[in-house]
């Protein structure tokens, strides 16, 4: 999946190509957000095995997979996403919004479909990651 960030510089727009967050599998719902200047992709579903089923020829590649939901947090770093922290669980599908320089996380679905009614925040500051719950 690609990940794309636009510059806005003076009264130009433009879209840059970033590195996809490392998963083989692919991503879906995942949170976002900015912290001090760093980009933070938390989070997200997906079902292992889904690619390699693609590659053998499997068009519906989940059929059959169970649902997994990432507890990585990563950080994007000199062209690259970096593993820098990790939520207390797994959890995709909820909101993410910036609050107080930094990525306020909202309810969400976690392992076994289950409604996720807490939040989470995400604050970055000298590239070290906190997680309040």
């Amino acid at each position: 999946m690609p990940i794309f960030e636009l510059d806005f510089t003076g009264d130009n727009l433009k879209w840059n190509r970033l590195a996809p967050v490392s998963s083989p599998d692919g991503v879906a719902g995942g949170f976002a957000g900015i912290s001090n200047d760093s980009l933070i992709f938390a989070g997200g579903a997906g079902f292992k095995g889904s690619r390699e089923n693609y590659q053998n020829g499997k068009n519906y590649a989940h059929e059959g997979l169970k649902k997994s939901y990432s507890t990585d947090i990563h950080l994007w770093h000199n062209g690259k996403w970096d593993k820098s922290g990790e939520l207390s669980q797994g959890r995709a599908y909820g909101v993410s919004l910036p609050w107080n320089n930094s990525l306020l996380i909202i309810g969400g679905e976690s392992a076994g479909g289950k409604a996720v009614t807490d939040s989470v925040l995400i604050s970055v500051k000298d590239n070290k990651v906190t997680v309040q719950n």
